[in-house]
């Protein structure tokens, strides 16, 4: 069982923390000029298989392979920046 306090806890970490850095690194290598940089986001297994006691941690994970695909497709268009998840 986890609570809403627990809940939150676990988005902040797994996916606005991500979205946080990754964000600020994509930038950041667009602002210098880095054209041939990579990010690289790390999963789990929990992003790839779902169990009954860990689904809200499991949806955090698969959260992570979207994110990663989202901001790939969006730096292909103005940059070499690759970006992958890894776990």
């Amino acid at each position: 069982e986890i609570n809403s306090a627990q809940m939150k806890a676990m988005l902040d970490v797994n996916v606005v923390g991500l979205v946080l850095c990754a964000s600020k690194s994509a930038n950041s290598m667009l602002r210098r000029g880095v054209d041939d940089g990579h990010i690289i986001n790390i999963n789990s297994l929990g992003g790839h298989r779902v169990t009954g006691a860990l689904n809200f941690y499991s949806g955090t994970k698969f959260a992570v392979t979207a994110i990663t695909e989202g901001l790939r497709k969006e730096l292909v268009a103005k940059s070499r920046i690759r970006v992958t998840v890894m776990g």
